[in-house]
């Protein structure tokens, strides 16, 4: 795997922000104490010290020997298969950062194969074991639930969380489903949830006395109470009036442009990003606030619909509902992202155009933060890299986006009652071009241009797709949004105008 330059310090912006995304947290929890297994998976497990990946030798994806008696033959063989490819893909990124690794693992097509060929390994596992009562459980859905728990999971963490290494890229997910399945399969009716038209709802468990602390310490530590947050979200933003129904495959392509969009303008706008400051009202009543994601989505959600909670939950930096945001713009629940848009669409059948309000609303409020970057002065400082007067190298993605100075976002006029925000078209990002001199850059960048049909002229790049622009007049000037538009397409990534621009 070689990642481009653009593409590599993209991902370290993002890794230094979501580190410090991660250490601000577990200051919080340090601060009010650890009193739950979940407090110390947090303090173990978030903001500590970041590795170089490392070529680990094979015995470091063999499990235990007990395994063998376990796993059915091909169901063991399904998974050293699977080692085998992580283990390839781990190689291949030998000495970068380990969270930069992930990063770039990401969005990866081949990580999202053997994600979703370990989920439904898991889903055999589990009901392969489930078949098979055993008479040591007692009866006990608690003992069956621990005895399975413990016969594989740790030996699978081991692997999935082996420091130096990007193995949660593709694990990651697999940790968190095991238990979920083991759950529902054995004491998950002893979980109750109170249905609520908030974002709010109570929960408990009621298990033998025995069991009692047992099963709520593994449903805070799993966080199980939050499993159904996209369902909760979705019924809270139409009991404030809904959205406008969307076509289906509308709707996929809209959030696939909103998510690339978000992507493209990161470099430029993660340094020092400040998520309570930076909140969208999505209908009347209902914020959003958003954080970066790491390997796993693009960035989380929380959401409030109580101004007074919302203060106090950015206090403890503990969320009550949190969505989030996959690569392809899609929602799923932050601690249970098998539970997605998809998975309730039969139930929640505006699901989809929710989906979209949320994205939409948090796309409008992350170009707003971009439109305040000085772009004169950036494009100046662009020109005078490229013309050797701060060095000979050309200028990098990195370069460029260290040269926009981004305003400080507003500052909500209440402490406790954030300001509404007005719905507004995205900001323009790119100036409007005279038709040739856009072609003539677009060529530059590596693109075929070429007469199309009647008086369209088709623009394309190899990893794109195919862009057309009507040429009525002989050199109109291209409007900013078109601009936009075609670059998209085309895949020509906003580091790379800016940089074509300052030529």
């Amino acid at each position: 795997m070689e990642p481009s330059e653009d593409r590599l310090t993209d991902a370290e912006r993002t890794a230094r922000e979501v580190l410090r995304q991660d250490r601000r947290m577990v200051d919080r929890v340090a601060e009010r104490g650890v009193h739950t297994l979940r407090d110390r998976w947090a303090t173990e497990g978030l903001g500590g010290k970041s590795h170089r990946v490392e070529s680990h030798p094979l015995t470091a994806y063999t499990l235990p020997s007990h395994a063998r008696k376990i796993l059915a033959p091909g169901a063991l063989t399904e998974l050293e298969a699977i080692f085998g490819d992580i283990r390839a893909a781990n190689d291949e990124l030998v000495g970068l950062d380990e969270t930069v690794g992930g990063l770039l693992l990401a969005n990866d097509d081949d990580v999202m194969a053997v994600r979703t060929q370990l989920r439904r390994w898991a889903e055999s596992y589990v009901a392969s074991r489930l078949a098979k009562p055993s008479p040591r459980d007692g009866g006990s859905q608690v003992a069956r639930f621990r005895r399975l728990y413990y016969e594989l999971l740790p030996a699978l963490e081991e692997i999935g969380t082996r420091a130096g290494s990007v193995h949660f890229a593709f694990m990651g997910e697999l940790l968190d489903y095991i238990p979920w399945l083991l759950f529902q399969g054995t004491w998950a009716d002893m979980f109750e949830t109170e249905r609520s038209n908030s974002l709010h709802g109570r929960w408990r468990v009621v298990a033998p006395p025995e069991n009692q602390n047992f099963c709520m310490e593994f449903a805070r530590l799993y966080a199980w109470p939050s499993h159904d947050d996209v369902r909760r979200v979705v019924r809270v933003l139409r009991g404030r009036g809904g959205v406008a129904m969307t076509a289906g495959t509308d709707a996929r392509e809209r959030l696939a442009v909103l998510a690339a969009e978000i992507r493209e303008v990161r470099p430029f706008i993660i340094g020092d990003h400040n998520p309570e400051r930076c909140a969208t009202e999505v209908v009347p009543g209902l914020v959003a606030s958003w954080f970066w994601g790491g390997a796993q989505q693009l960035g989380i959600v929380a959401l409030h619909d109580d101004p007074r909670r919302r203060v106090a939950e950015f206090r403890a930096l503990a969320f009550e509902t949190s969505v989030r945001v996959r690569h392809d713009g899609v929602l799923a629940s932050e601690f249970a992202p098998w539970i997605d848009v998809d998975a309730i669409l039969e139930t929640e059948p505006d699901a989809l155009a929710a989906n979209v309000a949320i994205v939409e609303a948090v796309h409008a409020r992350l170009l707003d933060v971009f439109a305040k970057v000085d772009l004169a002065a950036a494009y100046g400082r662009v020109r005078e890299a490229a013309a050797g007067v701060a060095g000979d190298a050309v200028p990098t993605q990195e370069a460029v986006a260290a040269t926009f100075a981004v305003a400080e976002p507003e500052v909500a006029r209440d402490a406790e009652t954030p300001a509404p925000t007005e719905p507004t078209a995205p900001k323009i990002r790119v100036p409007s071009l005279r038709l040739e001199r856009f072609l003539a850059i677009l060529e530059r960048l590596g693109c075929e241009v070429r007469q199309g049909k009647g008086s369209e002229v088709v623009a394309y790049r190899r990893g794109g797709r195919i862009a057309r622009i009507g040429r009525h007049t002989r050199n109109r000037e291209v409007p900013s949004t078109l601009v936009q538009r075609v670059l998209h397409l085309v895949g020509v990534t906003l580091g790379e105008w800016v940089r074509a621009l300052a030529d």
